[in-house]
């Protein structure tokens, strides 16, 4: 069996369009695997740096039940309670907004370059497989699900 294996695209489109134009002319190949990294960068600097600031003055908040005990209490729900209490400090308020504005801007690009890569992909001829990669969002199986191979379970032979 013959294999082309690529990886850490980043989000270079042309280049991957060369490479699939290449792909196409390699009768030869009986499988293409892609080993993660298809995103490239979906934020400015300064907005990558917004986020993690709001993310940081949100998750450096101590969440209490009724009695005044400290409990855990997961990223999102402190988020969405801050959103929605009006007694929060404006300034945390804030940066609650600011942290969901910058992951939609970050989801809206990212899916940008995902039907892009999408695009080229189905264009592939022989049998292709993805593994995302840790630069890739939790939306990948979105638009890849059936070349994702990480996220299902298979048997091959006596394995």
């Amino acid at each position: 069996m013959k294999l082309l294996h690529f990886t850490d695209v980043h989000g270079d489109i042309e280049r991957t369009k060369k490479l699939v134009e290449h792909v196409k002319t390699r009768k030869d190949l009986d499988a293409i695997l892609f080993t993660g990294d298809l995103l490239g960068q979906c934020l400015s600097v300064e907005e990558a740096q917004m986020l993690r600031n709001s993310q940081n003055a949100i998750q450096n908040l101590r969440v209490t039940d009724s009695k005044g005990n400290q409990v855990e209490a997961n990223f999102y729900d402190v988020l969405k309670s801050v959103m929605s209490n009006p007694q929060m400090p404006l300034q945390l308020r804030q940066a609650a907004f600011n942290y969901q504005m910058a992951e939609k801007t970050f989801d809206e690009r990212a899916e940008i370059q995902y039907k892009q890569f999408l695009s080229l992909f189905e264009q592939i001829p022989q049998k292709f497989f993805m593994i995302a990669g840790n630069w890739d969002s939790n939306f990948i199986s979105k638009y890849f699900d059936k070349f994702l191979i990480d996220r299902k379970k298979s048997q091959i032979g006596n394995l």
